[in-house]
């Protein structure tokens, strides 16, 4: 964009064809500044034009329906809000359930910001009970010390915890979709 109208200004040569649609050289081939110029000013009136239109727009739009998400849709995002993504929302209920459709909770419009941090991280955490029993339970077979802890054999631990994989990057390999927050 800018670059192919400053360039018309700095490198233009003199039409050869019969045409004659270039008659002003650009600044390289001796024209001066007069094409680089007004090109210049042709760029400045795009910037400007298209700037106050973009507001404009965005401004109707702010008063009208609003720009912004909720919180909540900030922080449980997209996929998961609108496209059940990794867990499902019902716009009817309001509430958030887990991958499995247990229910984890339910969004209200009077909720901070703190209480929806809390049900984000009940909903990331519902979906792996298991791998959070045993980061209660066992911390040093989740760590890949197996040999010092014989209260669970090697073989009932899930694989990547098998490997001595911390736990919240257990979570995340047994399922990246909803714990994406979760890798440290």
């Amino acid at each position: 964009g800018v670059w192919s109208l400053v360039a018309v200004g700095l490198f233009a040569g003199v039409d050869p064809t019969d045409e004659q649609l270039f008659t002003t050289r650009g600044l390289i081939h001796g024209g001066g500044f007069q094409l680089l110029g007004g090109q210049c000013v042709y760029i400045v009136c795009c910037c400007v034009w298209s700037g106050v239109c973009t507001f404009l727009s965005m401004k109707v739009i702010d008063m009208t329906i609003g720009i912004r998400c909720s919180y909540a849709m900030e922080v449980f995002g997209a996929d998961m809000m609108e496209h059940n993504v990794g867990g499902y929302f019902d716009h009817r209920t309001k509430e958030v359930f887990n991958s499995r459709r247990e229910k984890v909770g339910v969004i209200t419009k009077d909720m901070t910001e703190s209480e929806v941090d809390i049900l984000y991280t009940n909903f990331l955490i519902s979906g792996h009970k298991e791998e959070q029993k045993l980061a209660a339970e066992y911390p040093m077979k989740l760590l890949g010390m197996h040999e010092e802890l014989q209260l669970v054999e090697k073989k009932d631990l899930p694989k990547v915890l098998q490997e001595g994989v911390a736990p919240s990057r257990a979570i995340a390999a047994t399922n990246p979709i909803t714990s994406v927050n979760c890798v440290d």
